[in-house]
C-alpha cells in the first residue's frame, strides 16, 4: 500500500499478511520474559531488523 491509499479490510494482500504476522506472535505470546533470545529471533523474522535489547 501506499501512503493515502484507501485500503480495505477485505484486500487479499493485508489478509495474507495480517495472517502471517499473527503466525509469527503466536510463539512470541508463548515464550514470555524468561526466553529472551527466542523472542529476539521472532522479532528479527517478522521485522527484518530491530535495535539492541529488542
Amino acid at each position: 500500500m501506499l501512503a493515502g491509499e484507501h485500503c480495505g479490510v477485505a484486500d487479499p494482500q493485508l489478509d495474507q499478511e495480517r495472517h502471517a504476522a499473527r503466525m509469527i506472535f503466536q510463539p512470541i505470546n508463548r515464550t514470555g520474559d524468561e526466553n529472551k533470545t527466542e523472542t529476539s529471533e521472532i522479532s528479527y523474522q517478522l521485522f527484518g531488523k530491530a535495535g539492541k535489547g529488542l
